[in-house]
């Protein structure tokens, strides 16, 4: 009787640590994620003429509290074409709510980026043009895989 009495309790111990590595592995790789999103902005004069359009086209990935967002466009202004061409890398931190903090470490910038500092202060956030600056997100995961990345009260793009 000792025995399966000790047998059933190990296997019970078993199963629970089991199941908790299980879901722990798999909670862990939900916060994981790459997606890709094309954006315009279009940014007005108080007159509602248009001052600037921005084409970009952003690459976000998020692993294990460090991740990047590789952005590629480029801004038409006064008729102007500006290339941006640029790899933002960021440590973030995430809360139960899907509510992101991302803080920029390190800004490359390639060969054909070519936006003088002076409209990238205007037109970029200054999480993509400054290190240690910081951004808040929450990015939502709707039913088909895609993300939703917004503010706390209005959306920004969708990511797939």
């Amino acid at each position: 009787m000792k025995n399966k009495t000790l047998y059933t309790v190990a296997t019970l111990i078993v199963t629970i640590v089991f199941f908790s590595g299980l879901y722990l592995f798999y909670s862990a790789r939900q916060h994981n994620f790459t997606c890709s999103a094309n954006v315009t902005f279009l940014f007005e004069k108080t007159n509602q003429e248009n001052e600037a359009l921005l084409y970009t086209n952003m690459r976000f990935s998020f692993d294990k509290e460090r991740g990047f967002n590789i952005i590629t466009g480029h801004l038409d202004i006064d008729g102007r074409d500006y290339t941006v061409d640029r790899k933002i890398q960021f440590n973030y931190t995430k809360n139960k709510n899907n509510n992101y903090v991302l803080v920029t470490s390190e800004i490359f910038l390639n060969n054909s980026d070519n936006l003088p500092e002076d409209l990238t202060e205007r037109y970029l956030y200054r999480f993509s043009t400054e290190r240690d600056e910081s951004t808040h997100l929450t990015i939502i995961n709707l039913n088909n895989g895609k993300k939703l990345f917004s503010s706390a009260t209005l959306p920004y793009f969708i990511c797939e």
